[in-house]
């Protein structure tokens, strides 16, 4: 596996974000938990609603140099913690050990920012969830086919 870039959505990838979570609606095992989404305008509206602009509340995951997914985050300016939304992959990357990697890659890039990160995850969603628990999330609440993980940033260290 090559280099794993995490950079700002741009106006060029709409549709392709578009696509990602719709095709994410096809298979079950990759349902992504709230905001439950149904396209680019639904995560759009999300990012808005938290007082925030798509540039900064999502993020393409390129692998040499070719997008094969996306994650978000919510949040206002300012807030001490936001709530991570998909990650959205496509078919071929979508695995425990990618997910690993991505939530990993999130965590480095938020720990100066957040003091937590919470993400919901239905329980359809194995690779998310195996994902999650490798990288030593806690569960906050259990509810209608949905675990609400957190993960607290204050005493990550860095190398």
């Amino acid at each position: 596996m090559g280099p794993i870039n995490l950079r700002p959505a741009g106006r060029n990838d709409y549709d392709m974000i578009d696509d990602m979570i719709k095709q994410s609606l096809k298979h079950e095992r990759h349902h992504a938990g709230r905001p439950h989404l149904k396209g680019f305008v639904d995560l759009k509206e999300a990012i808005e609603r938290h007082n925030n602009y798509i540039h900064h509340g999502a993020m393409m995951i390129d692998l040499n140099k070719e997008t094969v997914g996306l994650v978000g985050l919510l949040y206002e300016e300012g807030q001490s913690d936001a709530w991570v939304v998909g990650p959205f992959i496509n078919e071929p990357y979508h695995s425990t050990t990618f997910l690993q990697i991505i939530l990993e890659e999130l965590l480095q890039l938020t720990y100066r920012t957040f003091s937590e990160l919470y993400i919901n995850v239905p329980t359809s969603n194995f690779a998310l969830k195996r994902a999650i628990e490798r990288t030593s999330w806690n569960i906050s609440e259990h509810r209608n086919q949905e675990t609400t993980y957190y993960t607290s940033l204050k005493n990550t260290l860095t190398l």
